[in-house]
This record gives C-alpha cells, sequence and structure tokens, in this order.
C-alpha cells in the first residue's frame, strides 16, 4: 500500500529534522509550501494542526503527546525513539531528555528503565552527582547476521548512503550490497525482526521499474521502499 504524497511530505519533514519525531510547536515554522500543503500556519493551535495532518498519517507515522507539546512521530517502538535523542544529545540528565521527547515522564521511566537494564544506555553520574546518560556503543547485537559479519557489512553500506539522513533507499542498499535476493530479504527480515531497522512505504513515482523492483515486498504483501537504523555508533 502506498503512502499519500502528504504523507510523504511529513516523512521528508521528519528526515529534515534528524530525529524520529517532531513538535508541533516547530511544526508551525516549517517552510511556507508545507503550510500551505496543510493548512495550518504558525498561529494554529495543537488541535488544529492535528486535524490537518491526522488523515496523511498512512502506515509509518503517528501523533504523541509529550510533556511540552505533541509531536508527529515515526511509529517506532518507543524506547528506539529515546535511545536514538540520548545517541544524539549525549551527556543530558534524565530531567532534560524526557523535556524534549514525545512522551510523558511515567512512560519515560519505563523506556528508560528498560534501556538500562539491557546495557543499551549508560548512566555517568558527574562531578556534581548529576545522572548523565549515554548511548553505550559497545552493547552487541545478537543476531545470525552479525555473528557471520553480514550485519557489519550491512551497516557499513547503510552509512555509505546514510551520510547523516533518517531514511535510505532500499533498492540502493541492495545494489551497494550485491548479494543474492534470498540473502539480501533474510538479513533485513532478521534486523527487522530484532528491531535494529524499520522498514518504509514511500511515493515511487520518481523511480524506474528496477528500482521498485529490488525494493522489498514483506510477507503480508507490502512494498518497502527505505530503511532506518537505530544509531549505535
Amino acid at each position: 500500500m502506498q503512502e499519500s504524497n502528504q504523507s510523504i511530505l511529513l516523512l521528508n519533514l521528519l528526515q529534515e529534522s534528524n530525529l524520529f519525531f517532531i513538535s508541533f510547536s516547530k511544526l508551525k515554522n516549517t517552510p511556507k509550501r508545507y503550510q500551505k500543503i496543510f493548512g495550518f500556519h504558525r498561529g494554529s493551535t495543537n488541535i488544529e494542526i492535528e486535524q490537518k495532518i491526522q488523515p496523511h498519517l498512512g502506515n509509518d507515522l503517528e501523533i504523541l503527546k509529550g510533556n511540552r507539546s505533541k509531536y508527529l512521530a515515526l511509529k517506532l517502538q518507543h524506547n528506539k525513539i529515546v535511545s536514538d535523542y540520548i545517541g544524539k544529545h549525549p551527556g543530558l540528565t534524565p530531567k532534560q531528555v524526557v523535556k524534549n521527547l514525545p512522551m510523558l515522564k511515567d512512560e519515560f521511566i519505563r523506556e528508560l528503565n528498560v534501556l538500562l537494564k539491557s546495557g543499551e544506555i549508560l548512566i555517568i553520574y558527574d562531578k556534581k552527582y548529576l545522572t548523565k546518560l549515554y548511548l553505550n556503543k559497545k552493547v552487541p547485537f545478537k543476531t545470525e547476521s552479525e555473528k557471520n559479519n553480514d550485519f557489519e557489512t550491512f551497516r557499513k553500506e547503510f552509512q555509505n548512503l546514510d551520510r547523516g539522513r533518517i531514511f535510505v533507499r532500499i533498492c540502493d542498499l541492495r545494489k551497494r550490497l550485491m548479494w543474492s535476493t534470498d540473502k539480501f530479504n533474510s538479513v533485513i527480515e532478521e534486523l527487522r525482526d530484532h528491531g535494529v531497522i524499520q522498514l518504509h512505504s514511500g511515493d515511487v513515482s520518481a523511480m524506474d521499474d528496477s528500482q521498485v523492483n529490488d525494493s522489498y515486498i514483506d510477507e503480508n504483501h507490502f512494498l518497502h521502499i527505505t530503511v532506518t537504523m537505530r544509531k549505535n555508533e
């Protein structure tokens, strides 16, 4: 199932933010071409913005409530949103982190405890005894793909294509890796099932037939165009 043009524009806004979410207050300050398409403006209320974008969320987006605002966000496991934000903003206290996330305090505490228990997030105390949060870059993945170095190869090519962006086209990854179709599909399915990557649908209007064919169709017959990866480096 393909996303609408408006859904693709919302995904583009997230890509430009370099996060898995964007606050409604920042949406109000997006370029006027976006405001015109969705019908909101800088004076719009959160309720008005939600009404305008709700019909265009598609399969990959959702609206979340935080302590300060509502947010447009990728539909991910929420602990991935937390770990990604901490990885991009290391050394913040829990209070500093939660005030900028698309979730309320109680949910943040639950997700943070999960990450601390798994070792993915580390706590370090500074000289003032303040708790600072850091992403643990040494947490190993426990997939079969990593055991035979397939994941390391996949991650290297992903990063070569990523260059600071969130989304990478699956057809570009497939071309660079030059794996058999069965092997490529097997690796991305395993990484997806372990929460290492997430697959997304998208606009195919600018793609040729070979690029569409080199994308990925899952077991439910949904076509996926792009992939995002949990940030651990």
